[in-house]
């Protein structure tokens, strides 16, 4: 009896896990364009989107410096924006589910030495 209890502990530890580290999945969409001072487009940032507080995912940009994410809860969504040789960046968007995506255009700056 008590190796089946201890096997049904373990199943709702695994349960409640996966569905923490889910909460920020969604029907909503964020998306952005990053470019440099000179108004060219930035290829291969990477793109942290975080749901404050829960998690979030990664992507980079492309050729043109567009990124989206995709299948994200509502709410307010941190962003962050590095590469090297550029200064990072934070920016927050909110994101509604079942709506346009949330667009941040943003341009970044060289990184001083």
């Amino acid at each position: 009896m008590k190796l089946k209890a201890l096997g049904l502990a373990c199943v709702m530890v695994f349960v409640v896990a996966a569905s923490a580290s889910a909460q920020w999945r969604g029907l909503g969409r964020a998306a952005g364009k990053v470019v440099d001072e000179a108004g060219a487009a930035l290829a291969d940032v990477t793109v942290r989107a975080d749901l404050l507080g829960v998690g979030g995912t990664t992507v980079k940009t492309n050729e043109k410096g567009e990124w989206t994410v995709s299948g994200i809860a509502k709410g307010e969504w941190q962003i962050t924006l590095a590469k090297d040789g550029m200064v990072m960046i934070k920016t927050k968007v909110t994101v509604q589910e079942m709506a346009p995506a949330a667009f941040a255009k943003t341009t970044m700056k060289k990184a001083t030495a």
